[in-house]
């Protein structure tokens, strides 16, 4: 039994598309000293750009399902917006190893007499969200693996499985700053 869990492990580790999966070691660092802001402004970070969202948004087959109903107060422009991203696929642990899992997202932007906050804040919401979430995952990941892969043969500590399983655990030791 220990022997076929070894060679899962040893399968997993080699045959992992690791490189697809994990950002470049330049991007993560970008990311650890200036947040979200600086690996969109980065050209270390060719994959993370924010879209040019200069026009109106056009609707997509996501947002067909979402639907938000506005009532326009004494101004004289609606200032409120609202964002609905009800597939959103992030990757995740799971016991079969990694799943993409499908989330969704809405929220409401007050505008608070101007509507150049909601207005931006609408428009990024998604990407800043779907930035963290994967730097935060690849951060655990690589940690679970690098830890597994240290303590080969596995001497009673638990399998890969039970380390990915365990994420949560891990992110709680490490102070991540989620306010970035």
């Amino acid at each position: 039994m220990s022997l076929k869990l070894l060679l899962l492990v040893l399968g997993f580790l080699v045959y992992s598309p690791r490189s697809n999966l994990g950002e470049s070691s330049t991007c993560l660092t970008v990311y650890k000293e200036g947040g979200a802001p600086a690996v969109f402004q980065s050209p270390k970070c060719p994959r993370w750009k924010i879209p040019n969202h200069s026009g109106e948004r056009s609707p997509t087959t996501a947002t067909g399902r979402c639907q938000s109903a506005v009532l326009q107060g004494r101004r004289k422009h609606m200032e409120d917006r609202t964002v609905c991203m009800l597939d959103l696929h992030i990757p995740f642990p799971s016991k079969i190893g990694v799943k993409e899992v499908s989330v969704g997202v809405v929220a409401v932007f007050d505008g608070h007499n101007g509507a150049e906050a909601s207005e931006m804040a609408s428009k990024l919401l998604l990407e800043y969200f779907a930035l963290h979430t994967y730097f935060l995952l690849d951060a655990t990941f690589s940690f679970v693996l690098k830890k597994q892969s240290s303590r080969l043969p596995n001497v009673g500590k638990g399998d890969i499985v039970f380390q990915v399983l365990n994420w949560d655990k891990e992110i709680g030791k490490h102070g991540l700053n989620f306010e970035r």
